[in-house]
């Protein structure tokens, strides 16, 4: 398709195995940028024409960053604000309403739910086939056993660790 993909990880173990496992171009560790302006630079370096599309789910500074790296034309999707969620009370965004007029960029939000219940698409039956067939290789998970973990796998997601994957309480 002929894009640049650049991820997001918490470590530079993480940032390994998106590129070598499921193709990623670039990787950031969001540990080693400090703040927007930091990040801002790590983008321009690896994106110098700006980001199209954006898959949000952290908030804060990585999404003022991304935004402000955004091209014309660019799209945010947006399905989460995790570096929010532990806060009393939501931090703003330096949102600049008026960028996106002339440069015709785009937010939306996006939940899994009509594709988990098959309002839209096929994505149970789809993803099932194609692990099934080997088209989607690579996946990874951290388990945690049992439901008295419940809490530990929950708390593990806001957290610095090894998680790889999704989080997943065995029971």
């Amino acid at each position: 398709y002929g894009v640049t993909t650049i991820g997001s990880c918490g470590s530079d173990e993480k940032i390994e195995l998106i590129k070598s496992t499921f193709g990623y171009d670039h990787g950031i560790n969001y540990h080693k940028v400090d703040d927007k302006e930091a990040l801002k630079k790590e983008l321009k370096e690896l994106a110098p024409k700006g980001l199209n599309m954006v898959f949000e789910n952290v908030g804060g500074f990585q999404f003022d960053a991304c935004f402000d790296s955004l091209a014309a034309g660019g799209r945010v999707a947006i399905c989460g604000l995790i570096a929010q969620y532990n806060n009393e009370k939501f931090e703003p965004t330096s949102l600049q309403l008026s960028q996106m007029i002339y440069t015709a960029q785009r937010i939306e939000g996006f939940v899994c739910f009509p594709w988990l219940t098959g309002q839209k698409g096929n994505f149970l039956q789809d993803m099932s086939k194609w692990l099934k067939e080997g088209k989607v290789t690579g996946v990874e998970e951290t388990f945690y056993e049992g439901i008295d973990n419940w809490a530990v796998a929950f708390k593990s997601l806001f957290e610095k660790n090894d998680n790889k994957g999704k989080v997943v309480v065995r029971i």
